[in-house]
């Protein structure tokens, strides 16, 4: 059956899976396995009862999940005859880190067995990735408004930032289970299909002079993007190999744990992806740009119609070659309980944090809060609001857990700006799985 769509916290298996509290782009998988350590039995009604135990049961399912997002514009644009952008309009509406867009990918196949209830033995094979992108608000208040320091001769300096983490791994977990705590192990041998630390892009914007006077702008920007990585290395090179991706990966280790004080309560911890092997490699592809670009007496060009008045010079290239670079996937350490006011599974409430060890350049950290209800004994919905690798995130699933069958089915809106997420539609996600068992 696919993982069960509720959990107390960010867990140590993959990233966005039915389960709630996790840590991203990754984690709901690794939250499911947090969820399965912290509730070795769930009751739907507050006077427990005996039951018999399994000696043995399977479960096998899949769960794709994956959302897109930006903070400039909303999906529905894309739908009208013509697209308007009022620059004004949209410098006022930005914040001040400037313009993301991003978006989060995960797939995940598993298969598992668990034994008298209190020993997991999984096998999954998943592959999750995040990008972002950003670019200053500075850019887009001088096209908008202009800027007075241009006038008055002086010089603004900015960052471009960009990230790729798109994994893809094998792993096999242990998991034990018993009334008072319990515990995970995942150790996975991973590849990496596009991977890029950022970059720190830079651009510089000064005043154009002619003759003592400022008569109009000259913008420079400069990058270079190293992105190693299987997909880079075949555009680039045209060249793949199964035998390489097989004898050059890198292996990694994720624990999670919980320990449950009261029937109420379960406080769950855990680290993801600690590495044990880098990746070494020099496999992918460079990209590098220099941009020389200068506007000059905009209002008589505008005037008389011609484009003299607009000057640039852009030069890039693209290199198959790369200086050698030891690999390893963002790894997370997360804190997170589960709360259950009336000791059932009517309301389940489910905060997490989650601080990045590497790989987080600029910094930031995950965090967010899971209300989720259980009824019927096999039917439940939730509502998981988090921000998770620099998106807001707020998703609705309606979900199936029985012992035969699961199924997952969840819709969410997402952007980097917490308002826009619900005022402006500005990115959109869908998470289905699907699973089989007895």
């Amino acid at each position: 059956m696919t993982e069960s769509p509720a959990s107390p916290a960010p867990n140590a298996n993959a990233k966005d899976e039915s389960s709630g509290t996790g840590i991203a782009p990754e984690q709901n998988n690794k939250a499911q396995e947090q969820k399965d350590v912290s509730q070795s039995v769930e009751m739907n009604e507050p006077a427990q009862q005996t039951k018999k135990v399994r000696p043995f049961s399977l479960h096998t399912g899949f769960v794709v999940s994956a959302t897109a997002a930006n903070n400039m514009v909303s999906v529905l644009d894309f739908f009208r005859p013509e697209l308007v952008i009022d620059l004004n309009q949209l410098s006022n509406d930005t914040m001040k880190s400037g313009i993301h867009v991003g978006a989060l990918l995960d797939v995940d196949t598993f298969f598992r067995f668990t034994v008298l209830e209190k020993h997991t033995v999984k096998f999954s094979i998943t592959a999750n990735g995040d990008v972002w992108g950003n670019l200053p608000k500075s850019l887009l208040d001088l096209a908008a408004n202009g800027n007075p320091a241009i006038a008055t001769g002086q010089t603004i300096n900015g960052t471009l930032n960009a990230k790729i983490n798109v994994f893809a791994d094998a792993g096999l977990m242990y998991q034990f289970n018993n009334p008072t705590y319990g515990f995970s192990a995942r150790v996975a041998y991973f590849a990496p299909v596009a991977y890029m630390e950022n970059p720190s892009g830079t651009y510089s914007l000064s005043p154009h002079m002619t003759g003592g006077v400022v008569d109009g702008i000259t913008l420079k920007a400069q990058g270079t993007a190293n992105i190693y990585g299987y997909l880079p290395d075949y555009l680039a090179n045209r060249n793949f190999s199964i035998l390489e991706v097989l004898k050059n990966g890198g292996v990694d280790l994720s624990l999670t744990g919980v320990f449950r004080p009261t029937g109420w309560v379960a406080i769950t911890g855990g680290i993801d992806y600690l590495p044990i092997m880098p990746i070494v490699t020099t496999k992918g592809m460079q990209a590098a740009f220099n941009y020389d670009g200068s506007v000059t007496n905009l209002l008589d060009g505008i005037t008389s119609g011609g484009t003299s008045f607009f000057n640039q010079t852009t030069t890039t290239s693209f290199s198959g070659t790369l200086a050698e670079k030891k690999i390893m996937r963002p790894c997370k350490v997360s804190i997170g309980a589960d709360f259950k006011p009336f000791q059932n599974d009517y309301l389940i409430l489910s905060p997490f944090l989650a601080f990045p060890i590497l790989n987080a350049n600029p910094y930031y950290v995950d965090g967010g809060l899971k209300i989720e209800s259980r009824f019927a004994k096999v039917l439940g919905v939730y509502l998981d609001s988090r921000y998770v690798e620099r998106m807001w995130k707020h998703e609705f699933c309606l979900f199936i857990d029985s012992r035969w069958f699961t199924f997952n089915l969840a819709a969410s809106v997402a952007s980097q700006d917490f308002k826009r997420a619900f005022t402006t539609l500005s990115g959109l996600g869908i998470k289905f799985g699907i699973g089989f068992g007895f």
